[in-house]
């Protein structure tokens, strides 16, 4: 049994709004794993091509294990921003730093209003 939401204004221009930000979010977030998957293979590609190389062409010298260990850090790293374990310049970072810069926006315009109304009395 569903009950209709009745209300004297529309809610559905909000609702179409809202619909448009989710689905855009959920485009941008499905291009971030697309992007993430597309580097672990990548990585698990490359990794043994440098080491079949590096075992063929200097075998005395293995560089490979720093290759895979800073590559694989920089996975790890692609990996938690992705799918937002931690993030050091997240969303909610983008957000306060869109809201300080709005602000101080306001404050200057405000500064300004306030210094052409004084000097034109």
């Amino acid at each position: 049994m569903t009950t209709e939401h009745t209300s004297p204004r529309s809610d559905s221009v909000f609702d179409s709004k809202f619909e448009e930000e989710e689905m855009q979010d959920a485009i941008s977030y499905t291009a971030k794993i697309k992007s993430f998957y597309i580097h672990l293979l990548i990585y698990f590609i490359a990794i043994p091509v440098l080491a079949i190389n590096n075992i063929v062409r200097t075998p005395d010298e293995i560089w490979i294990v720093w290759t895979a260990l800073v590559w694989g850090m920089a996975l790890f790293g692609h990996a938690m921003q992705v799918f937002e374990k931690f993030t050091l310049f997240g969303s909610d970072w983008e957000n306060r730093q869109i809201k300080k810069r709005l602000e101080q926006k306001r404050q200057l315009r405000k500064r300004l209003q306030e210094l052409a109304a004084s000097t034109t009395e």
